[in-house]
């Protein structure tokens, strides 16, 4: 400790003398980091703005500091001040909106989170990052979906599970969605879909769940046959299904 102690005193030395010393930057911010001295590098971090005049480094210098404050600080007022210098200097600053969306999604409030979220899916869709565009449209799917704006969820899961094909989550968020709408056709075909991905599917109660869901809808369509028939695949791995007990003593 004492060594790393001397370091910093030199390297806060070689600073004073020349603030853009790149080299000894790099190995304050390594040993701030090193030891969890995070008040001491956003303070590093926020001297060191003052020497830096191109928009795009300040941005990034900026949206850096506020994500300090945010995530190894939790202090949210500095954070919003922080980051709300770096919007004004760039709104569509792809990092500053990652941050945003972070901020908000921790205070639940969704008329700031979705229409960022929008953005940012957009944005990824633009740079042809369809897998990362297709996880973050699943979680504004699930947004919708609270705010009960089963249109717009609905938009959003199925280019989820474009972009994300083997992914079963956003298939059944989307498979819920049309069950919601009573399109239990639809619904149907996107359970079995899931069903064929049933190697993939680790979680036990994963599988159960789904082999239910496929028995609602084949409740709904009339088809007591496979109704039953999921119903007991379901209790098989999962004996104390409550939600499938209820449906199979229903049928009796």
């Amino acid at each position: 400790f004492g060594r790393r102690s001397e370091a910093q005193k030199h390297f806060n030395a070689v600073l004073s003398e020349g603030p853009l010393d790149e080299e000894a930057g790099q190995a304050l911010e390594g040993l701030y980091e090193e030891t969890g001295s995070h008040e001491a590098l956003a303070a590093l971090l926020s001297r060191r703005l003052s020497h830096v005049n191109e928009r795009g480094d300040r941005v990034r210098l900026l949206a850096r500091i506020a994500s300090i404050h945010l995530d190894k600080l939790d202090d949210a007022v500095t954070f919003l001040d922080w980051i709300g210098r770096a919007r004004e200097l760039k709104a569509d600053d792809p990092a500053v909106v990652e941050l945003l969306i972070r901020y908000h999604e921790r205070t639940g409030d969704l008329s700031e989170l979705i229409p960022l979220l929008s953005w940012y899916v957009n944005y990824l869709e633009a740079r042809r990052d369809f897998r990362e565009a297709g996880q973050h449209a699943h979680r504004l799917a699930r947004y919708h979906i609270d705010r009960d704006a089963w249109d717009e969820a609905g938009v959003y899961a199925r280019m989820a599970t474009r972009y994300d094909p083997e992914n079963h989550e956003p298939m059944l968020t989307y498979a819920a969605i049309l069950e919601h709408d009573g399109e239990w056709d639809l619904a149907r075909n996107v359970y079995q879909s899931i069903l064929m991905l049933e190697g993939r599917l680790d979680d036990p109660s994963v599988r159960a769940d789904v082999f239910f869901r496929m028995a609602r809808v084949c409740h709904e369509l009339k088809d007591s046959g496979r109704t039953r028939q999921y119903l007991e695949r379901c209790l098989m791995i999962d004996p104390d299904h409550e939600a499938a007990q209820r449906l199979a003593e229903s049928l009796k």
